[in-house]
């Protein structure tokens, strides 16, 4: 160690607001910067966003080479590596995770974690066959094992294997409901206090299942006619989104591409729905339960990602019936908030401080 601090390479794909980046640039500003300091290294295309947070907090942002440029991507990790002596790599690409971990085991780091955050579905086929192809070399690099979920961890690094649970946690002061700020949102959107809102906030990719969502909420619009939906995302399929929901004159959807503050679109919506074909564990789901909103979730989640009571698990494969007759039924109820416990082991502060605790027994063994 140098200036008696733990010295981290976190290691992450390309940098968004939101998911596996968001909920460690978190973990990392609640961490106790006197006796860690972490740098990030994002492979290609980076949001300016998280880099001004990363650098907030007293750590480093490095763009590198996208990892499909391995010879690039390669050379500028063990340069880096070797310039910044780092104590422990810490990779956060799932299945790649053995990439950057080769570098840093030649380059001599004697801790060496590889991270699970996702898992796989057969629905999104090339990308299942790519990810069963690389699942084999997961281990390779590693001296260490995390994962965000069971689920993640047991189909990444197998059954038999140890890892250690991170837990995709939330900042409860942050993501608190807040009456003030639903209004002031409410307000912003062009949305009255007596409607109902319905949201979700995810990357426009196959995986979060969003024809699949706008389909629900068709079919919700046929009992509740004043309901909105607030979608909020950005992703390869935003224009096909929008030519759907411009198609089926959804006038009624609210789409944002790009906030800086998600806690406080959370606090506008009654109810949080996620159909997503898979998930490790959604960090989305966690901040929305936090903010005690109600949440629908698909059943191929991990129930792992139940934090309060009230959530439910419905199947995505007896079509949005199913899923528009049970929201129906809670929009047709009280929808106050009502305070549900959560378990502070999802407090990003708590998470924090295991992460640290997990780093220096590494260190020590």
């Amino acid at each position: 160690m140098i200036d008696n601090k733990i010295h981290v390479a976190q290691i992450i794909g390309r940098v968004n607001e939101g998911g596996i980046e968001g909920v460690i640039s978190s973990l990392c500003a609640n961490i106790d910067h006197s006796k860690v300091a972490i740098d990030f290294y994002a492979c290609g295309s980076c949001n300016q966003l998280n880099k001004e947070k990363v650098e907030k907090y007293g750590g480093r942002f490095f763009q590198i080479p996208p990892y499909k440029k391995l010879g690039k991507f390669k050379k500028a990790l063990c340069e880096a590596f070797k310039n910044n002596h780092y104590d422990i790599v810490h990779s956060n690409m799932n299945s790649l995770n053995f990439l950057a971990l080769g570098v840093a085991k030649r380059c001599g780091i004697k801790v060496r974690i590889a991270h699970s955050h996702s898992t796989s579905n057969k629905k999104e086929f090339l990308h299942h066959i790519i990810k069963s192809f690389l699942k084999p070399f997961a281990k390779k690099g590693a001296t260490h094992f995390f994962a965000c979920s069971k689920l993640a961890g047991d189909w990444l690094f197998g059954k038999k294997t140890k890892y250690y649970l991170i837990n995709n946690g939330a900042d409860f002061s942050r993501f608190a409901f807040n009456k003030v700020k639903r209004e002031e949102i409410r307000k912003e959107l062009g949305i009255d206090s007596s409607s109902k809102v319905l949201g979700h906030i995810g990357r426009l990719e196959p995986q979060k299942n969003h024809f699949f969502l706008l389909k629900i909420y068709e079919e919700v619009l046929k009992t509740t006619p004043n309901t909105y939906l607030i979608l909020i995302g950005k992703g390869k399929l935003k224009d096909k989104i929008l030519s759907y929901i411009s198609t089926q004159n959804l006038d009624k959807v609210k789409f944002l591409d790009t906030i800086s503050r998600p806690e406080d679109y959370y606090q506008a919506m009654d109810a949080f729905i996620l159909p997503s074909l898979y998930e490790g564990l959604p960090v989305v789901g966690s901040e929305a339960q936090v903010n005690q909103l109600k949440c629908f979730f698909s059943d191929e989640i991990t129930k792992e990602a139940k934090l309060i009571d009230s959530t439910e698990f419905i199947s995505i494969k007896n079509g949005e019936k199913p899923w528009a007759d049970s929201i129906n039924k809670f929009l047709d109820s009280n929808t106050i908030r009502e305070k549900e416990k959560v378990d502070d082991s999802y407090d990003i502060k708590n998470v924090s401080k295991y992460l640290l605790s997990l780093y220096q027994e590494f260190l020590k063994q």
